[in-house]
């Protein structure tokens, strides 16, 4: 990433005494390499995270959250503009469906929330979960990112994290999915088993076949049942 030596300056003032308390500077150094400093400083690896925007991050609720799983900065992975990031700290706004990075550097901003643009970040990898940009409408949801909970031959699952606001004496955010299942470059919602039959209604017989000796319960939040189901369905009738 490429700085100019004036907006560096800008930084190094921001900055004052701590960073001058830990790096000493020869002047010919920085005018002759002014960006070269600061992505040292940084890390070459991280520097183009900077390419965002500051966001102060509100927090309305007293006893739960708009983040998914914790409202806790936690270590991940992220593709931001074509080029991979490991070990980013990180957190995502499911209310919003914001993907926030914390400042890179360990000084004054420290603990400054970072807006990537999001539609150039492809994925990014959060607490054991995948996440993917989709830059298209899917059902209610405009684009933005779906958790990719499955992925076979014919068939991808991919389930959209979000909160709903309850609003009585205090705000609560109360957990609200929803899934789908993509065939044939379309999407389809996953609500119950129904929902399922009505589109493969000519394997009727065999699904609920399965669901029964399974005891799978279809249903948002029973993730694993429902990727089951779906991967039966890919390998088992699609394939056939």
């Amino acid at each position: 990433m490429r700085l100019s030596s004036t907006i560096l300056m800008g930084l190094f003032i921001l900055a004052g005494n701590a960073i001058q308390a830990q790096y000493l500077l020869e002047s010919e150094e920085l005018l002759a390499d002014a960006s070269g400093w600061y992505d040292g400083q940084i890390g070459l690896d991280q520097s183009g995270l900077l390419n965002g925007q500051y966001v102060e991050i509100k927090r309305i609720s007293r006893g739960t959250h708009q983040f998914f799983v914790s409202d806790e900065w936690h270590i991940g992975q992220l593709t931001y503009r074509g080029q991979h990031y490991d070990s980013v700290y990180m957190s995502y706004d499911i209310d919003q469906d914001l993907l926030l990075i914390r400042h890179p550097t360990s000084y004054i901003y420290h603990n400054q929330a970072i807006k990537p643009i999001q539609s150039q970040v492809s994925a990014f990898n959060l607490r054991g979960s995948h996440f993917e940009y989709f830059d298209e409408q899917i059902d209610k949801f405009r684009s933005g990112f779906f958790e990719v909970i499955a992925s076979g031959e014919n068939i991808k699952v991919i389930a959209k994290r979000h909160k709903k606001t309850l609003v009585e004496r205090t705000i609560v955010f109360e957990q609200d999915d929803s899934y789908y299942f993509q065939l044939d470059g379309s999407y389809h919602p996953i609500k119950r088993k129904g929902s399922v039959l009505r589109v493969f209604s000519d394997q009727k017989a065999e699904i609920r076949s399965f669901i029964k000796d399974q005891d799978l319960q279809i249903a948002p939040g029973n993730d694993s049942d429902i990727v089951e189901l779906m991967a039966f369905i890919d390998q088992k009738l699609l394939t056939q």
